[in-house]
């Protein structure tokens, strides 16, 4: 069998045993739809998808996220990050970062993540990763259901906190729209 067959198959049986299979044809867990946080985010909305974990992946570590269909604003670059508390209305004091995923860009017809300040051959760009891989699991969402993620304006000389996994990010602006992940299988 070719290299190509063999991965057609693979893709095949991947869709096959999938929760549900979107008119992209790839499989997601999670979703979160998220919705604008007051007039700043009124041009925020769409869906955020945890997609359902490749042959041979290990699902109990972490999932990939898309950002695929996001409606952004022309010319926006918002950071998105998952935050822990009980919803989206408890900002503030009550909220811990859990991961900072990155910026999301209009790419043609689709959203993309981008890694921040990625140094290459002297430069200091935003590199376009497409997806990002985070710890978000369906039992995890489901167990505690405080992981939103969160559209956040942008505020790189602000103050700082410190992640759930040790990295120190700048607090940034204001949450501009948010969402909870919730089982594709109730879409």
């Amino acid at each position: 069998m070719t290299r190509g067959a063999s991965q057609v198959l693979a893709v095949l049986g991947a869709l096959a045993g999938g929760c549900v299979t979107t008119d992209d044809h790839y499989d997601i867990d999670l979703y979160a739809e998220v919705h604008p946080l007051g007039a700043a985010g009124a041009q925020f909305g769409g869906q955020f998808e945890v997609l359902a974990p490749a042959r041979g992946e290990n699902p109990d570590f972490s999932h990939t996220i898309a950002a695929f269909h996001v409606t952004l604003p022309p010319g926006a670059a918002p950071w998105v990050r998952l935050w822990m508390m009980p919803s989206c209305e408890s900002q503030g004091g009550q909220a811990q970062l859990y991961k900072d995923l990155g910026v999301i860009r209009q790419v043609g017809d689709e959203v993309h993540f981008f890694e921040r300040d990625v140094v290459l051959s002297g430069h200091t760009t935003d590199l376009d990763i497409g997806t990002v891989a985070a710890p978000v699991t369906v039992e995890l969402a489901e167990l505690h259901a405080e992981y939103p993620v969160v559209i956040q304006a942008p505020d790189p000389d602000g103050p700082t906190t410190t992640s759930s996994f040790g990295e120190t990010v700048p607090v940034g602006g204001p949450w501009l729209a948010c969402g909870n992940f919730v089982r594709a299988a109730t879409q």
